[in-house]
């Protein structure tokens, strides 16, 4: 039996807040941010609630060799098979360099900052020295242009 999607907080960590706190006076021509309605559909038939977006920077690690470029690096392969698996099971949303290449922004849906430390942990290059990561912010996000599959 299907379960109705239930509204939770999109911001972890912080109590969920209202429509109708100052917030909401505010932003009244936009949707309430406070809450995302959970719409991820299970194998069996079932919602569950949806994690919540960070925005995480990477970092080259000190065993980044300046003298290559990123594919040049050793075991890029690994690492970009690794990442794949990452976007393939829905934790990466979006990611790749920014600005001069030395950083890399990563779009992540997860349930806390533990789980991402633990996931980004079996990277090889992180094994390796190559990457490692430079700050984790929860992101709350009011404004998607992404095309959402239809819901039930």
């Amino acid at each position: 039996m299907k379960q109705a999607p239930v509204a939770i907080p999109v911001n972890s960590g912080k109590p969920a807040r209202s429509c109708d706190e100052e917030e909401d006076a505010l932003y009244h021509h936009r949707p309430c941010p406070a809450f995302a309605v959970a719409r991820a559909e299970t194998r069996h038939g079932e919602y569950s609630q949806r994690m919540a977006f960070f925005a995480l920077t990477m970092v080259n690690g000190p065993s980044w060799d300046t003298s290559r470029q990123r594919r040049e690096q050793h075991g890029w392969d690994e690492h970009a098979t690794f990442m794949d698996r990452l976007v393939e099971e829905g934790f990466v949303i979006l990611g790749g360099p920014i600005g001069d290449g030395e950083r890399t922004l990563l779009a992540v849906e997860a349930g806390d900052e533990r789980e991402i430390k633990a996931r980004l942990a079996e990277d090889p290059w992180a094994s390796m020295g190559l990457l490692q990561i430079g700050a984790i912010q929860p992101w709350t996000i009011w404004l998607d242009g992404r095309q959402s599959s239809p819901t039930h």
